[in-house]
């Protein structure tokens, strides 16, 4: 024996027949301020809509989650009738981010309307806001924010602290990396730092004018020892004789400036 059975896409549920469809299709969806506050915001709801949903005789059941610019609805859940074992119902349209919706309803929405299905579900979670908490949990949650908030203030200054300290010390590093002119300064400052009486020829040559081009890069005068003539050269490869010996030509013009015999080279 042979019938014909008259289903189609809406035949999953005897709960959804009673809600009337009527066909459109458009991409204008809006989520209904109730889908808002249920975690369903607006950048959830791209994609397109194959129909229009009525509620028809499930009206106090039928709640609208979204609808298309003419305020028919086009996705929404149907609740169970009270006091019965009926489940929710959720008529979603084609989404382009479906899975977030349905990871949102399965995770955060139903554990609270349908919490004997998901009973390892925090569903009390709400009365951690502080508009429900103990008083003195408030409180001791304020002065975990107060040594936070502190630690964090603490912290930029030390950070700050670090930076000043790495640009005074710079000059140390800068004697391991550093070139030309930045090599100078950096062995000049850390000779200064030693204690030692440092010349920087260059800037003396800029307050006096001279123009003599052939002159050590640094001198260093200590009472009562004879002073010392410094070439600053940075190594690249392996130093050269004539770059090592350079400094010595130096030695006869500066005995004669000086009127001495002793002089000594770095």
């Amino acid at each position: 024996m042979q019938r014909d059975l008259a289903e189609s896409n809406w035949a999953f549920s005897h709960a959804v027949e009673a809600i009337d469809v009527e066909p459109d299709i458009g991409r204008d969806i809006d989520p209904t301020d109730v889908a808002v506050k249920l975690g369903l915001g607006a950048p959830m709801w791209k994609g397109r809509f194959t129909c229009t949903i009525a509620d028809g005789y499930v009206r106090e059941r039928f709640v609208p989650l979204a609808t298309n610019k003419f305020g028919a609805a086009v996705a929404g859940l149907l609740a169970p009738t009270k006091d019965t074992e009926e489940g929710w119902v959720f008529l979603i349209p084609e989404l382009e981010r479906i899975d977030e919706v349905v990871l949102e309803i399965v995770d955060n929405l139903l554990p609270r309307v349908s919490p004997a299905l998901f009973p390892h579900s925090d569903n009390a979670a709400w009365t951690k806001d502080p508009l429900y908490e103990h008083p003195e949990v408030v409180e001791l949650n304020e002065r975990i924010d107060a040594i936070r908030a502190r630690a964090e203030a603490d912290e930029l200054a030390l950070r700050l602290q670090i930076d000043e300290t790495r640009q005074s010390r710079r000059h140390l590093h800068d004697l391991l990396t550093a070139t030309d002119d930045e090599l100078l300064d950096a062995v000049i400052a850390t000779l200064r730092e030693l204690g030692f009486d440092v010349r920087d020829v260059d800037a003396e040559k800029e307050t006096t004018g001279a123009t003599d081009n052939l002159r050590e890069d640094i001198h260093i005068h200590e009472p009562e020892r004879p002073p010392i003539l410094g070439e600053i050269k940075g190594i690249a490869g392996t130093p050269k004789e004539a770059s090592s010996l350079q400094v010595v030509k130096y030695l006869a013009p500066r005995m004669r400036e000086w009127n001495t015999t002793t002089c000594a080279v770095w």
